[in-house]
């Protein structure tokens, strides 16, 4: 590449907006700046966001001279595909991390939606953090499936020295987070399995579970010293038709927790029935209940899922392995390249995880 190229990053932006933000800080600035690559940042508030976005998008100068443009968040990257038809621009849009956490761009009205989906399917590559997705974007707004690939979700676990749930009298079970979350089986389950358990999210209308303590928010911290200390780190999802659950996974794997949760296609990219968590069937109260039952009655099991689960997020799940995956795809779209829609050494290993935690899971069951 010659002489150093600027790409533009849209990014959702939590709190007062910051345009000369530092952008070494972005996750994948590093190995592109290794390939002579430097980000513009373009932080965008969603709190209004239609609002936000025409302002920021619509109306900003400069924006054309960049050479790539790359967006976060699924109504960014729709507003940055669009902005590029209006304005003419002919840099490559490339959408990180399209996940439906709120409602879908669908009204209902065939001519609306074709529009919208055309939006979509203008995107050069879309990167999402679940295979399933590939198939729920394709469905949903017709993105070719050769244009979606898939990157982990991953980070590097920060330091914390919160002890909010270090010295508890009893173990309990936690569920952290709010898209798709089924709190109300968690709840079940737990009182079915004689167990305490913390929610860190939605809460439930009434107070039927005395045994449930329910946090509406918590620091990052605090929700890292929750996973730590507890039995397991517990996914449990409505549906699988979005995605949901990464973030949680990881950060139980990163902390040596095993996971307990709902066996969506979703998930399976993340965690292994048998390896480094117990898959239970969706809203399964009693399947649920046991396998809390289980993992407390066993600390040697848990602890032996959890460590697996800390290798694989080693492997797999760090901010290096994962922003170099992404630089690499935003690399190829900007030369030109075909990529691969699923690393091929991962798959290789993942396959191998599998086929040998189903083995284990039958030796076991036939006993």
């Amino acid at each position: 590449m010659k002489g150093a190229r600027r790409f533009l990053f849209v990014y959702p932006a939590h709190g007062p907006t910051n345009d000369s933000a530092d952008a070494d800080k972005i996750f994948i600035a590093a190995p592109l700046k290794s390939h002579g690559v430097e980000l513009q940042l373009l932080p965008v508030p969603l709190r209004r966001r239609f609002i936000s976005i025409s302002r920021k998008l619509l109306f900003a100068t400069g924006l054309n001279a960049c050479d790539l443009h790359i967006a976060t968040e699924y109504a960014l990257i729709f507003a940055v595909s669009m902005r590029r038809e209006l304005t003419g621009a002919r840099a490559p849009v490339v959408g990180v991390g399209l996940n439906q956490a709120r409602r879908a761009f669908v009204t209902g009205a065939a001519p609306i939606d074709r529009w919208i989906n055309r939006r979509f399917q203008a995107i050069d590559c879309v990167i999402v953090h679940s295979r399933h997705e590939r198939t729920l974007f394709n469905r949903l707004h017709g993105i070719e499936l050769n244009r979606i690939h898939f990157a982990h979700w991953g980070y590097d676990l920060p330091a914390g020295d919160s002890r909010r749930f270090a010295d508890r009298s009893a173990p309990y079970v936690c569920m952290i987070g709010r898209n798709n979350r089924d709190v109300d089986a968690f709840c079940a389950a737990a009182a079915a399995a004689g167990i305490d358990g913390v929610v860190i999210g939605p809460q439930p209308p009434s107070s039927r579970f005395p045994n449930i303590e329910f946090h509406g928010a918590l620091s990052p911290d605090d929700c890292q010293s929750c996973i730590q200390h507890s039995i397991a780190n517990v996914i449990l999802l409505k549906d699988d038709e979005r995605g949901a659950g990464h973030i949680t996974a990881v950060t139980g794997m990163h902390l040596g927790r095993p996971t307990i949760y709902s066996r969506t296609e979703s998930l399976i990219d993340y965690l292994i029935d048998g390896y480094n968590g117990i898959a239970v069937p969706l809203g399964d109260v009693e399947k649920i209940a046991s396998a809390f039952s289980d993992l407390a009655a066993s600390p040697a099991r848990a602890h032996e899922l959890g460590e697996n689960g800390r290798r694989y997020a080693a492997r797999w799940l760090s901010n290096d392995v994962t922003a170099k995956r992404i630089a690499d795809l935003v690399l190829d779209v900007y030369h030109g390249r075909s990529s691969e829609i699923v690393r091929s050494d991962w798959l290789a290993e993942y396959d191998g995880l599998t086929s040998a935690s189903t083995f284990a899971a039958a030796k076991g069951e036939a006993r």
